[in-house]
């Protein structure tokens, strides 16, 4: 008798992972979120990522593996919101994501919440759904406002208190390094008994060893097609 497949509710709430691809700006997370739910897939583990839905040209669920789904949940306008005018939306998509997995009948076994953002829906999602939430917040309020330059560069107490609040109740945090585990101590207090150390992986099949003749030609075809006067040459 086969084992039953294990099911993962991963939340992004403000960015899709399928950005790129759909032609959205980009970035880390994007790229992460998306590489992780492939590679988790690829091991047989079924991965749904909720995100919320900024074009209702889009479809709401995209097939990307036949492990891995991408759902667009309606909350809010389906367009680009600026991100600290999303917290406004988390109940809708609560609600939201409520409705698609009735609807879907699935069950869970455990959630993955990237940003605080994200994090704050787990909590809400908890309230009715007991699941473990493990916790990537990717950047911290605290952080960023050792390094702002400007008052306008500052992250408001809403975001600080709740990462404090998800530092307390996730039941596990991942951390991209031993000094992201570190912050994680001294800024927000967290429990290093629950805070794991996982590094971002490498997709050997873009970064590989080449031939040193080889990589001088690509960097410099690279450097032609996206200069404009290297072009006209």
């Amino acid at each position: 008798m086969s084992a039953p497949i294990r099911r993962v509710s991963m939340i992004s709430f403000h960015t899709c992972p399928l950005a790129q691809q759909e032609g959205k700006e980009t970035g880390g997370m994007n790229v992460y979120v998306y590489e992780l739910s492939r590679q988790l897939s690829r091991q047989g583990i079924a991965v749904d990522v909720f995100t919320r839905s900024q074009d209702s040209h889009q479809p709401h669920i995209v097939q990307v593996d036949p492990f891995f789904r991408v759902i667009h949940v309606p909350a809010g306008p389906e367009s680009p919101v600026p991100k600290k005018q999303l917290i406004q939306y988390l109940p809708e998509f609560v609600a939201n994501y409520h409705k698609f997995v009735a609807e879907q009948g699935v069950q869970y076994d455990v959630m993955h919440c990237h940003y605080y953002l994200s994090g704050l829906i787990g909590i809400e999602i908890q309230k009715t759904t007991p699941l473990p939430l493990i916790m990537t917040f990717h950047t911290l309020a605290l952080m960023k406002n050792l390094v702002a330059r400007d008052e306008l560069e500052l992250e408001e107490r809403p975001r600080i208190d709740a990462e404090f609040e998800l530092v307390r109740v996730a039941d596990a945090i991942i951390a991209p390094s031993e000094s992201d585990q570190r912050y994680l101590q001294y800024l927000l207090e967290a429990d290093l008994n629950r805070v794991v150390v996982i590094p971002p992986g490498v997709d050997l099949e873009n970064f590989k060893p080449i031939d040193q003749r080889e990589a001088r030609a690509s960097r410099h075809g690279s450097r032609r097609a996206a200069d404009p006067v290297l072009r006209a040459h």
